[in-house]
């Protein structure tokens, strides 16, 4: 599934770059003009390299990572005089 991703991700660029090469640019004083059909190119290259990490990291490696910052806050915060936690707290 993600190889699909990251060759979707690919095309989109190359079709952007071959639609709009940079040495055809120039400013226009609307620039938000072409906004609404510009893909958000940095939001896919932030998600193909995400998916990338993740893909290189286990799942049990990042949920006890989770847990371990999770017992941090908590612990944390049981220490501070008059707080009230609402909800679960994992010592119960």
């Amino acid at each position: 599934m993600w190889d699909r991703v990251r060759t979707e991700m690919f095309s989109l660029l190359k079709e952007e770059q071959e639609a709009f090469p940079m040495r055809s640019f120039s400013r226009h004083r609307c620039l938000d003009k072409f906004e609404a059909g510009t893909p958000n190119l940095p939001g896919i290259a932030g998600l193909l390299a995400s998916v990338e990490w993740i893909e290189n990291e286990s799942i049990d490696k990042i949920k006890e990572h989770e847990d371990r910052l999770g017992k941090m806050l908590e612990e944390g915060l049981m220490k501070i005089e008059g707080l009230r936690i609402i909800g679960p707290v994992s010592g119960n």
